[in-house]
Formats: C-alpha cells, structure tokens, sequence
C-alpha cells in the first residue's frame, strides 16, 4: 500500500489549568506524521479521581490534524 505507520511521531505539547484548583486544563501540540507533514493537536484534559497517594486519573479529548495555517495545511 500506499501508507506505512513507522511509529516515530514525536509528539510535543504544553499543557496550561483554566485556573489553579481546576480540574481543567488546555493542550496545544504539534507531531510529524509518517508521510513527514507537520500535524497540530488541540484539546482539553480533565483530572477525574485523585487519591491520597498522589495518583490521578487523567482524561484527554484531543484533535490531531488538519489546520487552516500553512505549517499545518498537509497533515494527510
């Protein structure tokens, strides 16, 4: 075929909390794809459980793809 997923994305992200107690908060990435075209990444996570011992269970919805600017135009 046409398409190989090689695996080797490299994903980078910030993350920023709508406020400091918020169990909100926003992410904006970016990653290569495999044909090397340039992806961007637009979600929001949410912390749904925390306990004492300090772990936490984590939700994130996220879009990875296509977007209006140049840079991001050919994510395929």
């Amino acid at each position: 075929g046409q398409y190989n997923e090689h695996f080797n994305n490299n994903f980078f992200s910030v993350e920023r909390k709508f406020s400091q107690d918020s169990k909100y908060s926003v992410l904006v990435g970016t990653m290569k794809n495999s044909f090397d075209d340039r992806c961007l990444t637009l979600g929001v996570r949410r912390d749904w459980l925390k306990n004492d011992t300090g772990w936490v269970l984590k939700g994130v919805y996220a879009y990875t793809g296509e977007f209006f600017f140049d840079a991001f135009s050919h994510c395929g």
